[in-house]
């Protein structure tokens, strides 16, 4: 949308049919999903009417909210917000599809980004920009050589040549660890990522590109008893939310020796090699980023996060069990199990299902300890179904929402994308109608059928219809040899269907008149 009478500029929500930019944006744009989450969101707590609609003072609230939560004024006057404007801020209330299309012809407000922000969404965010997807690529394969060169370096010099040729260099002296100079260039690259983010984080709004807090804001919990806002985060904050997230400081642990290497010289402390590759190779839970593009990875994320109240208190049964049988233990058996520390250890293996460990080769052989051996394996299986049971309740409830959304998403980019004919399409508004078509010789039409076209037609449609299709033209044209190597032939065809005013629903009475415009790509004819 232009810049009109003052009226600043605004920007048009991202469609799902849209292609990523090659360079970063230099502009936020929401993506249109986001707008249909907010009306689900809206519908899901009961602010809609029974046709689906909501009324404009509680999309105004929700606009001036999603504005503060920009950093806007949302209640400037200067500045329209996100929704009810032009035609449709005379409406009382509207629905999602004429939301939408404000969205598309209106937009929403323009939030400039800044250098340091189109560098961090660009190294954080895959679907940003061409460029990003390519560097997420990159840094991909970089992470699986480094985890490569990781392994290949447990190997002794001779393996080391046989694996790494080029391992055999002058440059390389006797004795070092296989693949340096690789593992050396992939962790620059490493520091060059880490760093170039953590000096663009104290200038970069996380907010912006938080979509579940924007929705949390624009929608809060009717049922919340804390109204408070959330503040925005200064330079310093930025610092230390970057630095503490968990993906973040793995990322830093997986660096930090090399740094400290170089910088200091060689680590000699015992085991430090072993505890280093255990920090390098953890950057592989980078492939878990990619969780928002898949769907199966977001719904075991959202399992593990809902089911570790039910592992901590298995786990807290568990040591109850194993306590009290260990004492009892420690009892009944005076020559096999002469402490309570062991006895409680023998029976936590038990619980847990531990085959090889200290102490595990001991048995009961009193009565009484038979007996107790039985009840705690008897209990084993009762206290491991009920966390299972809640587990699968978890994942259920998870997949649900996440086909939920899936569907929700699918539906929202049908009906943005979805062609004019399809209001008429179907078996109880179309028939579908063949248009042969015949060579011609020397002026004169050959009878033999040379291909044929398939088409709708609204035959069954109670009202006017006017309609341009594109039919595509079935086998037949070319040789069969020669199909894989061109486009389909098509026919543009104009279509006007006027039902007769005492036409009954499904019984077809009136006027359709079948006008072929033109064709493409047939042979022997120009590619229009």
């Amino acid at each position: 949308p232009a810049k009109a009478e003052g009226r600043p500029l605004r920007t048009v929500p991202r469609m799902p049919s849209d292609r990523p930019t090659l360079w970063p944006p230099d502009e936020l744009s929401l993506d249109m999903f986001f707008f249909r989450r907010v009306f689900h969101e809206l519908h899901k707590h009961g602010f809609t009417d029974k046709d689906g609609k909501v009324h404009i003072s509680i999309l105004r609230n929700v606009s001036i909210r999603l504005m503060d939560a920009l950093g806007k004024d949302g209640l400037s006057d200067t500045e329209p917000g996100f929704f009810t404007h032009g035609v449709s801020a005379r409406k009382g209330k509207l629905s999602w599809k004429e939301v939408c299309q404000e969205l598309k012809q209106e937009g929403h407000p323009k939030i400039q980004l800044n250098c340091a922000e189109r560098i961090f969404v660009t190294l954080e965010r895959a679907d940003s920009s061409q460029l990003s997807s390519w560097l997420s690529v990159l840094m991909m394969v970089i992470i699986f050589v480094n985890l490569s060169l990781i392994v290949l370096q447990s190997l002794n010099e001779e393996e080391c040549r046989f694996y790494l040729p080029w391992h055999l260099d002058e440059s390389y002296p006797p004795g070092s660890p296989c693949g340096t100079t690789l593992q050396d260039v992939c962790l620059v690259v490493f520091s060059a990522e880490y760093f170039a983010k953590l000096v663009c984080c104290p200038f970069v709004r996380i907010e912006l590109f938080d979509q579940d807090l924007l929705l949390s804001q624009a929608v809060p919990d009717p049922h919340s008893k804390d109204f408070t806002e959330k503040e925005t985060l200064t330079k310093f904050g930025r610092v230390m939310k970057f630095l503490f997230t968990p993906s973040n400081i793995i990322d830093l642990l997986s660096i930090m020796p090399w740094w400290i290497t170089m910088i200091v010289g060689r680590l000699q402390t015992m085991g430090s090699a072993s505890i280093l590759r255990v920090i390098r190779i953890a950057r592989i839970l980078r492939i878990l980023k990619t969780g928002r593009y898949v769907q199966i990875l977001q719904v075991l994320g959202a399992v593990i996060v809902t089911s570790g109240r039910s592992i901590i208190v298995l786990m807290l049964f568990i040591s109850c069990v194993a306590f009290v049988a260990g004492v009892l233990l420690s009892g009944v058996e005076d020559d096999m199990f002469t402490s309570i520390p062991n006895s409680v250890y023998w029976a936590f293996s038990q619980l847990i299902g531990m085959k090889h460990a200290p102490l595990l080769g001991e048995k009961v052989t009193t009565p009484m300890g038979i007996v107790l051996l039985a009840l705690v394996m008897s209990l084993k299986g009762v206290l491991w179904i009920l966390p299972i049971g809640q587990i699968k309740s978890a994942f259920d409830s998870a997949d649900k929402d996440a086909r939920e959304s899936q569907h929700m998403r699918d539906m929202m980019e049908y009906e943005l994308t979805k062609p004019t004919w399809a209001s008429w399409y179907g078996l109880d508004s179309s028939c579908r109608i063949h248009l042969d078509i015949m060579p011609v010789h020397d002026g004169k039409a050959d009878t033999r059928r040379a291909a044929r076209a398939s088409m709708p037609t609204p035959l069954l449609c109670t009202r006017h219809v006017t309609e341009t299709l594109t039919v595509p033209v079935l086998s037949g044209l070319r040789p069969s040899w020669q199909e894989m190597f061109f486009q389909d032939a098509a026919l543009v065809v104009n279509l006007d269907w006027t039902p007769s005013e005492n036409m009954a629903q499904c019984v077809p009475e009136g006027t359709l008149l079948v006008h072929v415009r033109s064709g493409m790509r047939f042979p022997g004819t120009e590619a229009t």
